[in-house]
C-alpha cells in the first residue's frame, strides 16, 4: 500500500505541475518572452513632400532612441545601415538618396527631402530603434 500511495502523490504533484504551467494566459507568456514596448512614441509614422522637397519634423515622447536603417517602403528591404548612432545624445544627420533625417535634441527628428526631378512620385522608410522596439516613418515624395 505505501509504494501505491507514493505513486498516487507523485502523480497528483505531476499533475499540479503541468496545471499551474499551462494556466498562463497568452498575456503573461508574451511578458515572459519579452514583449517590446514603444518607448519612441512617434507624433507621425508618415511624412509627405511635394516634388520641390523641403523640411519636417516629428516629435518624439521618448528621448532614448536611435536612427537603424533605411528601407525600401514597398518591400522593408535594407538600403542603408546607419553607423555610429549613440542612443540619446546623438545628433549627427544620415543621408540617403534624395532624403536626410537627424535627430535634434533628444525629441524631435527633422526630415529634409531634395527636388523631385525623377518623373515619379518615391517612397523611403526610416527606421527609429530604441532597446528591443523598433518603429518606422514612411517619407513619401510627390513629382
Amino acid at each position: 500500500m505505501t509504494k501505491q500511495i507514493k505513486l498516487l502523490m507523485t502523480g497528483i504533484g505531476v499533475a499540479a505541475f503541468t496545471v499551474m504551467m499551462c494556466s498562463c494566459g497568452k498575456k503573461d507568456n508574451e511578458q515572459m518572452i519579452g514583449k517590446a514596448e514603444d518607448d519612441i512614441k512617434l507624433s507621425a509614422r508618415e511624412v509627405g513632400f511635394s516634388a520641390e522637397g523641403g523640411e519636417s519634423s516629428v516629435s518624439t515622447e521618448g528621448t532614448v532612441w536611435w536612427f537603424t536603417s533605411f528601407l525600401n517602403s514597398e518591400t522593408y528591404a535594407g538600403i542603408e545601415q546607419m553607423r555610429g548612432a549613440k542612443a540619446g545624445v546623438d545628433e549627427k544627420t544620415y543621408a540617403c538618396e534624395w532624403v536626410s533625417v537627424s535627430k535634434s535634441g533628444l525629441d524631435k527628428i527633422v526630415v529634409h527631402t531634395e527636388p523631385n526631378s525623377t518623373g515619379a512620385d518615391r517612397s523611403i522608410t526610416v527606421e527609429v530603434t530604441s532597446g528591443d522596439y523598433a518603429d518606422h516613418i514612411t517619407i513619401n515624395q510627390t513629382n
